[in-house]
């Protein structure tokens, strides 16, 4: 049985000056996401998370299928409904969920980067701005001094992408990757290419990785308790990115770094 209509996030990709391409105009007159002949043609570049997805993710499909079981198991069948109708309703109805953590993930990153850059907390945010400002008392660094959202293209080695948060302490680079989850009793997942991600967007902006920090932040969705981890090692996790990187390039057809 082939389930259809079940929608995929599909690739995300960035110009040469850093914006993103969500869409552009077809030959038809009509709006469309880029697809590889595109990015060819108009020298898009891959984003950060495009490169990485080509990984297995083990943690998020065990995740997918335990959603999909519980919506076949608490779904209500429709009267005379055929097997392939019912099975396509259980994937929709599981991706609900997904949508939602994603949602909830989208406010968190929006509430951080209003008090970022307003240092004005939004409404429903105490939580959320109480524990960033938890995580970043330690560096004493001054509210203007923080680039959020900023641009992470790589122009050289040919991706793109869009870092959370990065600045200077000292003689250091601090680079700062926002996430949400569900915590579960007090302990974070802190997943392996997070690390690759930070290295990635430490790239675009430093050509040494041994002065850089990068920490992963995670906020607990329901709690806006924040938990972090630093990431030893950036330049190997810049190796492995590369790897990703030239591997993608290579298959896609793309100029290869």
């Amino acid at each position: 049985m082939i389930v259809q209509n079940v929608v995929s996030k599909a690739p995300r990709w960035y110009d040469k000056d850093g914006n993103a391409i969500w869409e552009i105009v077809g030959k038809n007159g009509n709006p469309k996401k880029p697809d590889i002949r595109d990015a060819r043609r108009e020298g898009f570049l891959p984003s950060v998370t495009t490169i990485i997805s080509q990984l297995s993710k083990p943690g998020l499909e065990k995740w997918k299928i335990s959603q999909a079981i519980i919506s076949s198991l608490t779904l209500p069948r429709n009267p005379e409904e055929s097997d392939q109708d019912f099975a396509e309703r259980i994937a929709l109805d599981a991706q609900e969920e997904g949508k939602a953590a994603a949602t909830k993930g989208t406010d968190i990153h929006s509430c951080l980067e209003t008090y970022i850059r307003t240092n004005v907390v939004p409404e429903g945010g105490a939580n959320i701005c109480l524990s960033y400002n938890n995580f970043m008392e330690p560096f004493k660094v001054e509210i203007g001094s923080l680039e959020v959202e900023f641009k992470a293209t790589n122009l050289e080695l040919g991706y793109g992408g869009r870092g959370d948060l990065i600045f200077r302490c000292d003689a250091e680079t601090v680079v700062v990757d926002f996430k949400s989850q569900d915590v579960k009793n007090g302990k974070p997942e802190f997943y392996p290419d997070w690390g690759m991600q930070l290295a990635a967007y430490a790239k675009s902006r430093e050509s040494e990785l041994k002065n850089v920090i990068g920490y992963s932040l995670v906020f607990d969705r329901n709690t806006g308790m924040a938990y972090w981890k630093e990431w030893d090692d950036l330049e190997t996790q810049f190796k492995k990115f590369k790897m990703l990187l030239n591997y993608f390039q290579l298959d896609k057809g793309l100029p290869c770094s």
